[in-house]
Order: C-alpha cells, then sequence, then structure tokens
C-alpha cells in the first residue's frame, strides 16, 4: 500500500485560509439574526431620551404619559428619581377606588423598617377614594379606626372623611375605635364629630346626606348614624360604650363616658366580662370620684 505524502506547508496554509473564509461567510450571513450586546450608541439614545423627558415640565411630561400603559409608566419611574417622584404619583391618580382602604391596612400596623405613608398622602386627594366603601361597607376611616391608627384617622378627617357612615353590620367608625380599645382613636372621631354638629349648628350637610343615600341605595353602606353618635347603635343594638366594655378598655371607656355616652345599661357586661378595671372606672363615674 503506498505511503500518503505528507502536505505541504502551502497546503495547510491554503487549507487554513479556506476555513477562515469559510467561517467569516457564515459569521457575515448569521450576524443579522444573532442579538447583539447594547452598544454605546444604544446606550446613548436611551440616555438622551430619559434625558429629554427630564427636561419636561409636570404638566407635559403627564401628558406624554397618559396614552401609555401603567406597565410602561412603572418602567419609566425605575430610571430616575425625579421621574419616580412625578409618575408615581400619576400612577396613583389611576388607581381603583379600593386602593386607599388596602393601603391602610397593610400600613396600619408598625413594622421593622417603619411605616410607609407616602401612598396614602398620594390618594387622600381624591373623593373617590376617602369615601369608598367595600363589600362590608367599611370605609378607610373604619379601618383606620379598627386598627386603632390615629395618624391615618387624623389624615382621613382632615380631608372630609365621614364620621357617621354605617357599615353593612351598622357600625361607626366609633364602634370601630371601640373595638380596637383606643381611647385616643375615639376622642379624635367624637372631637371633630361634635365640631362638624357646632358648625352646622345641628343642621345635617345636605350634601353629604345626599351622597350617602346614593351609596345607601347601592348597597356599598348602610346611611349615617343618628345625631348622637356617642350612642348609635349598630343592627345588634350595640352602642360603642358597650363595645369598649367587652374590649376591657378602660381608656376607650373614660373617653365615651366624657362626651355623655349612656352607662346604666353596661354595668351588668362589665362585670360579666371581668374587667375590673372597667368596672372600677365604672364604679367611680357613678359615685362622681
Amino acid at each position: 500500500m503506498p505511503r500518503q505524502r505528507p502536505r505541504s506547508e502551502d497546503n495547510a496554509d491554503a487549507d487554513a485560509a479556506s476555513c477562515y473564509a469559510s467561517s467569516s461567510s457564515s459569521s457575515e450571513e448569521t450576524t443579522i439574526t444573532i442579538p447583539e450586546t447594547p452598544t454605546i450608541a444604544t446606550i446613548t439614545t436611551t440616555t438622551t431620551a430619559t434625558a429629554t423627558l427630564l427636561s419636561l415640565p409636570p404638566e407635559l411630561l403627564y401628558a406624554v404619559a397618559a396614552p401609555l400603559p401603567t406597565a410602561s409608566i412603572h418602567a419609566l419611574t425605575l430610571t430616575h428619581p425625579r421621574l419616580y417622584a412625578l409618575l408615581n404619583e400619576y400612577l396613583y391618580t389611576l388607581a381603583p377606588p379600593e386602593v386607599l382602604i388596602r393601603q391602610v391596612k397593610l400600613n396600619s400596623y408598625p413594622r421593622a423598617s417603619g411605616r410607609n405613608l407616602q401612598p396614602i398622602l398620594l390618594l387622600l386627594g381624591r373623593r373617590e377614594q376617602v369615601q369608598f366603601a367595600d363589600r362590608g361597607g367599611w370605609t378607610a376611616l373604619h379601618w383606620a379606626a379598627r386598627r386603632g391608627d390615629l395618624e391615618t384617622v387624623r389624615l382621613l378627617l382632615d380631608v372630609g372623611a365621614r364620621i357617621g357612615v354605617r357599615n353593612n353590620a351598622g357600625r361607626t367608625s366609633v364602634h370601630c375605635a371601640a373595638m380596637a380599645g383606643r381611647g385616643d382613636v375615639v376622642a379624635a372621631l367624637l372631637e371633630r364629630w361634635d365640631g362638624m354638629a357646632e358648625e352646622e349648628e345641628g343642621e345635617g350637610d345636605d350634601e353629604e346626606v345626599e351622597e350617602v343615600e346614593e351609596m345607601e341605595e347601592e348597597g356599598s353602606v348602610s346611611g349615617l348614624a343618628p345625631e348622637r353618635l356617642v350612642d348609635a347603635r349598630d343592627f345588634a343594638g350595640v352602642t360603642p360604650i358597650e363595645m369598649a366594655v367587652r374590649r376591657k378598655s378602660a381608656d376607650a371607656l373614660r373617653v365615651l363616658l366624657r362626651y355623655g355616652a349612656k352607662w346604666e345599661g353596661v354595668c351588668g357586661v362589665a362585670v360579666k366580662s371581668g374587667g375590673e378595671e372597667v368596672v372600677e372606672v365604672l364604679r367611680e363615674w357613678a359615685t362622681g370620684k
């Protein structure tokens, strides 16, 4: 069998050149379909676009953002602190009416990282958020009072949250504060209620009454409490002072007594509940000590 002749260096070079040409040709054919990493030009274009948005006044920025989907606006908020500050606020104007209740429930309890009240503050300017009631007839004020969140209660009262609105169980925000056992929240609600009564000289706010009547027809709330909010009964016949006694909250009980709540019918409840401090408060109030 004849021995194969070794390839010469010239032949090897020719083969290598051929392979390189083939590789180059293949590379040229596929560069269009292979994704490329961002180039300096791409980054520069993106940076220029962001810089252009940053130079816009808020009104024009909102006009640019208006036709964009919510996801795209959210993505823009992550590109620069100014865009976050402006567009994040804009996003909250698009939020459905139940978002405030959700934020109140999320931020009512203290966390290790601290409370984040910014979403609540951004939503307070929208009346439909403040007055919205969930399926149980609970407004944001009901929830803030039930969680004993005095700060949020005051914020809601400052923007016109209605104190006397009943939920589907007939309970007002005062009932909810008494359930939480928070005398300071009960005091904030009753103080504001008395101030409103003095300003109106005993006359109801016609606009508020009409709005609540519309909500009652829709089934979202159960009307307004009577003039004496401190003694309003829920649909089970329970008053705020009875709730405070059941909760064994002497602080809430003292506040309700100070605002003139009727106490005669709750002495037996206090004894049955076993709240010694509550019984003592009622005894001192009855004897005038």
